[in-house]
């Protein structure tokens, strides 16, 4: 899978590994604050 992230925001790349390892079944923690889940 390839994507590009148009986010400059610092840390949205987390989000988004985060985001895929949830989709593959693995359970993860929420972001931490000021991150937000990818919508």
């Amino acid at each position: 899978m390839h994507f590009v992230c148009e986010s400059t925001a610092p840390g949205y790349a987390v989000s988004l590994v985060k985001a895929g390892v949830r989709l593959q079944g693995f359970e993860t923690g929420p972001v931490r604050a000021p991150l937000v889940d990818p919508t």
